[in-house]
């Protein structure tokens, strides 16, 4: 498990049953319960050497910065999917390696005002091109390939592409990673999916991953909620541990 302090896993404790007492008024509106739950799955799993030993990582460190990637990624794709649901059901690009989460990355890093945001991927064209391996689409396969999660992933004080697969999605990890994270086979697969879609539910992707404002200001709008869960647990994590240190001053001084 996570190599914390007592005071730390108290508190890591406490939070949860915390979060749900707490009633966040911001221009995000965070839902508390689903991130108490969110909050005590990722400490369960990406807090445990185990997780990613399971998907061959050699990462026997997890801090609580594992944690909170874990929630703020957890509650995006959430967030994702209560915009469309359909995506829920809609299987896998390849064996393992759900499509919905392919989606929810793009609007990870697809967004004007995210700060891993690198230009204009064109994806439509891409699409239309029906060419994985063509210029329109050099963006999207280095966001959707950019190599083996175990040669890049460094673990929760680094950033790499491929943190959205590790923490919450781990057979993702592992079909990534058997193609050798290959941008034009992963992306190759996707568009064989997209086109498999109806029409009504491929102007829904294209409306969450266009190039136009709607499209902008829904992904923002998607990506502030996940920072904002991530804030709430800071916020309320500090306070629990802040009571915990008056509670154990208290008792030091026989009150």
């Amino acid at each position: 498990m996570m190599k914390f302090t007592a005071k730390s896993l108290i508190a890591l404790f406490v939070t949860s049953s915390a979060l749900l007492l707490t009633c966040m008024r911001s221009d995000a509106q965070v839902n508390i319960k689903i991130l108490t739950r969110l909050a005590e799955n990722c400490r369960n799993s990406v807090g445990s050497e185990t997780y990613y030993q399971q998907i061959l990582l050699n990462y026997d460190n997890p801090t609580i910065k594992d944690v909170e990637k874990c929630i703020a990624f957890s509650y995006h794709h959430l967030f994702v999917l209560s915009r469309f649901p359909w995506l829920n059901s809609q299987g896998e690009i390849l064996p393992g390696y759900r499509s919905s989460i392919v989606v929810a990355r793009l609007v990870e890093q697809y967004n004007i005002n995210n700060y891993h945001y690198v230009g204009n991927p064109q994806l439509l064209d891409c699409l239309v091109s029906q060419n994985a391996s063509s210029k329109e689409c050099s963006k999207v396969r280095d966001w959707i390939g950019n190599g083996k999660v175990r040669d890049v992933f460094k673990g929760g004080h680094y950033y790499s592409k491929l943190d959205y697969l590790v923490y919450i999605c781990p057979t993702c990890v592992v079909a990534h990673d058997e193609v050798s994270g290959s941008g034009e086979l992963i992306l190759k697969a996707f568009m064989e999916w997209f086109m498999k879609l109806d029409k009504s539910q491929r102007r829904e992707v294209i409306s969450l991953l266009g190039d136009d404002n709607k499209s902008h200001q829904l992904r923002a709008l998607i990506n502030e909620e996940s920072k904002a869960a991530v804030k709430q647990y800071r916020e309320t994590r500090a306070r629990v541990q802040q009571q915990e240190q008056e509670r154990r001053r208290q008792e030091l001084l026989g009150n």
